[in-house]
């Protein structure tokens, strides 16, 4: 999570938004301060980490529709696993 955090503020830092930069921090540190990673599905570090290749690799290409897609799967894939987890460890009754 942490690896996770700091690529996704790299790239607010490099766009030179400071107003991104510290809401992605604070999006971040709340994710990580207040959920346990017990049960998060494992697998999730590995396909994010291939997830932030193919971003990367758009970004050096200059290729901004596929960076643009690539970031947003990023997002929709990281979102859905954290509300998966959410939906099946915490106690809505």
């Amino acid at each position: 999570m942490l690896i996770d955090k700091a690529f996704h503020v790299r790239i607010a830092v490099q766009a030179g938004n400071p107003y991104l930069c510290q809401l992605l921090g604070n999006i971040f540190d709340r994710l990580i301060l207040t959920r346990p990673i017990e049960g998060f599905p494992i697998n999730r570090s590995e396909v994010a980490v291939r997830e932030h290749e193919r971003i990367v690799t758009a970004f050096a290409g200059a290729d901004a529709r596929a960076a643009s897609e690539a970031v947003e799967a990023n997002i929709a894939n990281g979102s859905a696993a954290i509300v998966a987890y959410m939906a099946a460890t915490l106690d809505f009754a």
